[in-house]
């Protein structure tokens, strides 16, 4: 299903989304709320390959992007385990924000060569 056909909202200001490599789709079933609104779109992206084409679809609607990375463990985390059992594990995160607002502490995304994963 197409976000445009069953997100009916006044309004709209994130859209955050892991789909396992379909985030183009995503962003194109939901083009028509990312036309109104604008929202900043918070989208896993893992796979360096998978840049390109996201950021050239997304670059229609004016959008500016960076990365975040989120490391699986965390020292302050919930249950107070104290053990990283994951190692250096981190899953890599495009923020997507329209052009204009201001987005601070982020690391510019350009395309697939600048993704943290990407290996010559």
């Amino acid at each position: 299903m197409r976000l445009d056909d069953v997100i009916h909202v006044p309004r709209l200001r994130l859209i955050k989304a892991d789909v396992e490599g379909m985030e183009l789709a995503l962003v194109k079933g939901a083009s028509e709320l990312i036309k109104m609104y604008k929202p900043y779109l918070y989208l896993e992206c893992d796979k360096p390959e998978s840049v390109n084409a996201l950021c050239a679809y997304l670059d229609h609607f004016d959008y500016q992007y960076f990365w975040h990375i989120s490391p699986f463990f965390a020292a302050e985390n919930w249950n107070d385990h104290e053990t990283n059992i994951f190692g250096h594990v981190a899953c890599v995160n495009l923020i997507c924000a329209p052009h204009g607002t201001i987005v601070k502490n982020f690391k510019p995304a350009k395309g697939g060569k600048s993704h943290p994963k990407f290996k010559q």
